[in-house]
């Protein structure tokens, strides 16, 4: 709500006040606040007026189009060379040797 009053205020689309900012301003004075009730309307005015200095720039345009990208592996492709190996020589227990 305060974004969007802020926003207003400031006479630019909600989209354009920075939520992050909003919170650290929020952060910052909420410890200030008045108790009395004929305080707080005031109180609120500046806040708002604050958090409508928090803008986000326009974002600029896309040079370049969204795209998924192949990741790429460090291993080579499997060749046809790869497939139907022959059987090993030797089991498993055979291979290998356990020192002592």
């Amino acid at each position: 709500m305060l974004i969007v009053e802020a926003a207003i205020k400031a006479g630019v689309s909600p989209r354009r006040i920075s939520f992050t900012g909003t919170l650290n301003v929020l952060r910052a004075r909420l410890p200030e606040a008045p108790r009395s009730r004929h305080l707080i309307a005031g109180w609120c005015n500046l806040l708002v007026e604050e958090i409508s200095l928090e803008r986000l720039e326009l974002r600029r345009n896309r040079i370049n189009p969204r795209v998924i990208e192949r990741p790429q592996s460090k291993w080579p492709r499997k060749q046809e060379e790869h497939r139907n190996l022959p059987p090993l020589k030797l089991n498993f227990k055979e291979t290998i040797c356990v020192l002592t």
